[in-house]
């Protein structure tokens, strides 16, 4: 069974990653976060429900992902 996500990158101001990660039915909280993050001048990226790309570590994992979010 697929589950489907949302999730949230920060980088801080000495360039460290961090980030959030919240299931789809808590979807607005995620792109609250998100909103309060960007209001406070940090730097921030939002990926709802993020689709399989070449960038997986190998074709079956691709394969495998594209199955669940296509």
């Amino acid at each position: 069974m697929s589950k489907k996500f949302s999730f949230i990158i920060t980088v801080d101001d000495n360039g460290k990653l961090g980030g959030k990660v919240y299931p789809k039915e808590d979807a607005q909280k995620c792109i609250d976060e998100f909103n309060k993050i960007r209001e406070n001048g940090k730097e921030a990226y939002l990926f709802q429900h993020p689709i399989a790309t070449k960038f997986c570590k190998s074709q079956l994992s691709r394969d495998q992902t594209d199955k669940f979010v296509s």
